[in-house]
């Protein structure tokens, strides 16, 4: 079986880039004969400072061609997509009509549904050009950063991807990473039904080391408004009795709000982005790793990662959270925009004793191996991949 993996990055700048590039090396660690094709692959295609280039964003000829040039030579048996749209492009759809190899896209967003991919207008979760069945509300309510202009170009791209190319039909297969997702997505397209898969994402542990914890509570993520850390921030700050640090690890919008805050309290620190060992050392090391996020996550790579590392997650009952956290269990859930909830789950912190800390520790790693393993995600993968084959015409 040799397996295409498409991708509009090869290296990691957001959650689809770990999860496509986690899969190609998972696959060349067992002898799969995989082929990964980027933007690396494409000689020319949209970049922001070019507007000569505007076009490309929506249907790149070139990507077209070099996806052709792929397909003829390496002949792969199934095409795993993760992402296409701005870079890759619509012109990926066009060549799967074309070719007919059988296609699989891993849903990591929210684009079937949503023009601008997330569920969010300016910052507030909105699902109205689904409910409505109308992707024009994106330039009625301006949601791409309250830009009409950015609003058009989202609306032209969901335009041609949903329906003048179709991609629900031609693309053989749906996998979600959350049932949330998927439930989502089939209450406004029930026609996914008879096509998906729901297999999270994975994450793979290269370290035996085992950290000892300290005293602090992690965010890492954008530094935005959706993901909720001003106001957790805020509601900490009013703490003065929990004797633990808030590390914020992450770039963006809020950072300079966020330093202001960090001034008049010291258990706070902003460490800037944060990658590879040292990203799994400040995990490793935190009694909790915190995201109070006020949209719909999916399923986030750095929880999985967080589990593996024996760390209890305080999150928020939205999305897809509450699928790897269990109140109580391995963690702590608090309802998203309430200051009362992230005062009330702080206490739950400060009273935790010893051994009820390490029962959420140990139930993480659990609920990491249970469902979140490289062997756990092959296995699921490799069977879908067997199904969808079985039924390609030879």
């Amino acid at each position: 079986m040799k397996v295409l993996i498409v991708n509009n990055n090869n290296s990691v700048v957001g959650g689809n880039d770990a999860a496509a590039i986690n899969q190609y090396n998972l696959f060349k660690s067992q002898s799969i004969d995989t082929h990964f094709f980027s933007k690396d692959n494409i000689s020319n295609y949209f970049n922001i400072e070019d507007k000569s280039s505007f076009a490309k964003y929506f249907f790149n000829s070139d990507s077209k061609n070099a996806l052709e040039k792929t397909l003829h030579e390496y002949k792969p048996d199934l095409i795993h997509i993760h992402s296409f749209g701005g870079v890759i492009s619509n012109s990926l759809l066009s060549v799967l009509k074309k070719k007919k190899i059988p296609s699989i896209l891993t849903v990591h967003d929210y684009k079937l549904i949503c023009p601008v991919s997330s569920c969010l207008s300016n910052n507030k979760v909105c699902t109205t050009c689904a409910e409505e069945k109308n992707a024009k509300n994106v330039l009625y309510k301006k949601c791409n950063r309250n830009s009409y202009a950015y609003s058009a170009v989202n609306y032209l791209d969901y335009t041609i991807s949903n329906n003048f190319y179709d991609q629900k039909e031609i693309i053989n297969h749906f996998v979600f990473v959350s049932q949330f997702s998927y439930d989502l997505h089939r209450k406004f397209l029930p026609q996914l039904e008879e096509k998906h898969s729901i297999i999270p994402n994975f994450f793979e542990v290269k370290s035996t080391h085992n950290y000892s914890k300290e005293p602090y509570l992690l965010y890492i993520g954008r530094l935005s408004e959706e993901k909720g850390i001003l106001q957790f921030t805020k509601v900490f700050t009013e703490n003065k009795n929990l004797a633990l640090k808030l590390l914020i690890a992450g770039e963006g919008n809020l950072k300079g709000e966020l330093i202001n805050l960090a001034a008049s309290d010291e258990r706070i620190k902003l460490i800037g982005f944060i990658q590879g060992a040292q990203k799994e050392e400040v995990i490793g090391k935190s009694q909790f790793v915190v995201l109070p996020s006020q949209w719909y996550e999916n399923n986030p790579i750095s929880l999985i990662e967080s589990q593996s590392l024996k760390t209890p997650i305080i999150g928020t009952n939205i999305g897809g959270i509450p699928e790897i956290i269990k109140d109580g269990k391995n963690g702590f859930l608090f309802e998203p925009f309430s200051d009362f909830a992230i005062d009330s789950v702080l206490k739950k912190v400060l009273t935790l004793s010893n051994s009820e800390y390490n029962f959420l520790s140990d139930a993480s790693i659990e609920k990491y191996n249970k469902d979140y393993t490289p062997s756990v995600f092959l296995r699921n993968t490799l069977n879908l991949y067997e199904r969808i084959l079985s039924k390609s015409p030879q």
